[in-house]
């Protein structure tokens, strides 16, 4: 089962259907794919873009991106995809004077871009013009997530 509304489903409005959704046995575990930092980006990236073949029935020619070449647009990417120095925090709340370089977006956010770009290729999501307009997209449908 995946959500991208979990507090939603878990808040007091949703009291029964929570209990019934997440009751043991059922969901062994919960995981959240929150901020990616650079290294996730870029392995999200390369697999993403590593070897790039139409759907079956297509018109279009499959495609194949050289290692290095991808590794290049890979870090054009990295570049370009909009990060923030956060604080990481221990247990506690108490700060640990580690600053991390995560992205300004949850991974939902990342993997919406990726499929926006997915006819174009790599050379089109490495480029700031691309995350700028796609940016400029979430701020005009009020889907900036906070």
């Amino acid at each position: 089962m995946t959500t991208n509304n979990y507090e939603r489903l878990t808040s007091p409005a949703f009291a029964k259907t929570s209990e019934a959704l997440f009751r043991p046995g059922r969901v062994d575990l919960r995981a959240s794919f929150d901020h990616p930092d650079e290294l996730q980006l870029r392995k999200f990236f390369a697999d993403f873009f590593a070897d790039t073949r139409p759907a079956r029935g297509s018109s279009i020619e499959p495609t194949s991106i050289e290692p290095v070449d991808l590794k290049a647009l890979e870090d054009r990417f990295i570049q370009a995809w909009p990060m923030e120095l956060v604080k990481e925090t221990g247990e506690t709340g108490l700060p640990l004077r580690l600053e991390v370089k995560l992205s300004k977006y949850p991974f939902r956010v990342v993997k919406n871009y990726m499929l926006k770009c997915a006819f174009r290729g790599a050379a089109w999501a490495a480029q700031y013009e691309t995350v700028e307009l796609f940016e400029r997209e979430l701020t005009d449908e009020h889907e900036r997530p906070t």
